[in-house]
């Protein structure tokens, strides 16, 4: 699973990235295609995770391993979108809106990032629980 520190350092750039020009200036190409690729890859491990957690984890245990799993699937299903909205938002920049869609891609990679610590923060008092 991709870890809450891999991202924080995807909320970092994106922070830096959108604080590095004027509001109103787009930055250039490279900047934003690495900022594609770091939201892509870690909406490409979101996804894997969510599928992971709706197909292959056992839910018959009962009690809070049960609703703990199906909170986490909530939490990575909203983190996918999260994630796929930035994605959207990235490919789409003008200078007229910068500021007001990287304040966007700011918001979802940073629920995404909550979105995750909640699902480890509902695992960890399961007992048993299995490595992600």
């Amino acid at each position: 699973m991709a870890t809450p520190k891999l991202l924080f350092l995807l909320l970092l750039f994106v922070l830096f990235l959108s604080s590095s020009t004027n509001s109103s200036q787009v930055p250039n190409s490279t900047s934003i295609e690495i900022a594609c690729a770091a939201v892509r890859a870690t909406l490409t491990e979101a996804k894997r995770v969510h599928e992971y957690m709706t197909t292959s984890l056992a839910k018959d245990d009962g009690g809070v391993g049960r609703q703990a799993v199906a909170d986490c699937e909530d939490c990575f299903e909203e983190a996918v979108g999260e994630l796929r909205d930035s994605v959207e938002e990235l490919t789409r920049l003008e200078e007229e809106t910068f500021g007001w869609q990287m304040s966007n891609v700011e918001t979802w990679v940073s629920a995404a990032l909550t979105n995750q610590v909640t699902c480890l923060d509902g695992l960890e008092g399961c007992k048993g629980r299995r490595e992600l």
